[in-house]
C-alpha cells in the first residue's frame, strides 16, 4: 500500500475522479469547498493546474479525456474547462449547459458529448459547436 497527499503532489486531499491518459498520464481531479485543482502524475512527476492555469474553478469535480486527446474538466461550482492543446475554451450555463457542477462527461459513438450536472443532463452534438462558440 501507498499513500499519496499533497505532501506528495496532489494539489489537494481529496481526490474526486482519476483517469489514465491514452498515453499513461494519471489525472486526479481534486478539491473540496473553493479550493483544489486538477493534479497530473506522468513518468514519476507530479504537477497541478489551477483555475489561474485555464481551470473553470478551483475545485474539480470531474475529468475526461475525448477521443481526440482534448482534456476536460468540470468544477463544482464554475462550468467546464476544457483543453484542446494549449488552448482552454470555458462552458457554462451561459454558454447552454444545464447547470453549473459538471459531474461527469462522456462522448458516445457518434462523437457527441454528454454532460451530467446538477440540474440535468447537456448533448453537445459536435466539437465543432464548441469551438465555434455556439
Amino acid at each position: 500500500w501507498c499513500f499519496f497527499t499533497v505532501a506528495e503532489g496532489l494539489t489537494h486531499d481529496s481526490v474526486n475522479a482519476i483517469i489514465e491518459t491514452r498515453e499513461g498520464t494519471l489525472w486526479f481531479a481534486t478539491g473540496f469547498a473553493n479550493s483544489g485543482g486538477a493534479t497530473r502524475l506522468v513518468d514519476g512527476e507530479w504537477s497541478g493546474l489551477s483555475q489561474s492555469d485555464g481551470l473553470a474553478g478551483e475545485k474539480v469535480r470531474s475529468v475526461f479525456e475525448d477521443r481526440d486527446g482534448r482534456l476536460w474538466f468540470g468544477s463544482e461550482y464554475d462550468g467546464m474547462a476544457v483543453r484542446d492543446g494549449v488552448e482552454w475554451r470555458i462552458l457554462t450555463p451561459d454558454d447552454g449547459l444545464a447547470g453549473w457542477e459538471i459531474k461527469e462527461t462522456i462522448q458516445d459513438a457518434y462523437g457527441a458529448y454528454w454532460l451530467g450536472t446538477e440540474d440535468g443532463v447537456t448533448r453537445i452534438a459536435h466539437w465543432s459547436l464548441i469551438a465555434a462558440g455556439g
